[in-house]
């Protein structure tokens, strides 16, 4: 979480929250690749009769804690994204009531 700056202007609270979402949008475009990333690899090892042995089994279990790996990986950002976009409407309606404060001031 970003701390309060009550001296700080509606312009510079608006640049940050547009950087958060900025980062946000990249975060899940990132996540939405990661996520899927060992599907198809996962799904051709793991097929009926695509190989046997400990080797094959070794492989197969090592390739799928990856696979659960990079999703869970996934899920955080696509969380902490949420988190980024929650922060960016906080900080706008700061800048609203900064900016209203300011024009009652005056």
């Amino acid at each position: 979480m970003i701390p309060d700056d009550p001296v700080e202007s509606p312009e510079s609270l608006r640049r940050r929250a547009h950087e958060l979402r900025e980062c946000a949008r990249r975060a899940r475009a990132v996540a939405e690749s990661l996520g899927p990333c060992l599907d198809q690899a996962v799904s051709i090892a793991t097929a009926k009769d695509a190989w046997q042995g400990w080797y094959a089994q070794e492989t197969t279990g090592r390739l799928s804690e990856r696979q659960r790996g990079l999703r869970g990986m996934a899920s955080a950002l696509m969380s902490d994204a949420g988190a980024w976009l929650t922060e960016a409407d906080k900080l706008e309606r700061q800048a609203d009531q900064v900016a209203k404060t300011a024009k009652a001031g005056k």
